[in-house]
């Protein structure tokens, strides 16, 4: 069973899954997620599963050298925004460089 979305590009790993969506511009970027992941806790919540919005998390990868932070709401809760995350094992920052992984693993 698995959700589908035309604007996202999902990756999913047993019971990880992290979404991914590009634009030029942040409003677009936020009235998009907050759409799509209403959608995606409907999907959830008619398929009996749950998403844990406390381990739920955004970033925003850049190159700008200030860039404007997201503020976004899912289900009334706002999801933090992290400058870096592990995913599958591999940390990641906000500028997608390997220097958390590096720290990460020495």
């Amino acid at each position: 069973m698995t959700y589908s979305s035309n604007l996202f590009f999902l990756t999913q790993f047993a019971d990880d899954s992290t979404e991914t969506y590009s634009s030029t511009s942040l409003e677009h970027v936020i009235a998009i997620v907050e759409i799509e992941m209403k959608k995606i806790l409907e999907w959830l919540a008619a398929n009996k599963f749950i998403m844990n919005l406390n381990k739920t998390h955004l970033m925003l990868f850049t190159n700008r050298a200030h860039p404007q932070s997201l503020s976004i709401s899912i289900d009334g809760q706002t999801i933090n925004e992290v400058n870096e995350t592990t995913f599958l094992g591999i940390m990641l920052d906000n500028r997608l460089n390997w220097n958390a992984h590096i720290k990460y693993i020495s």
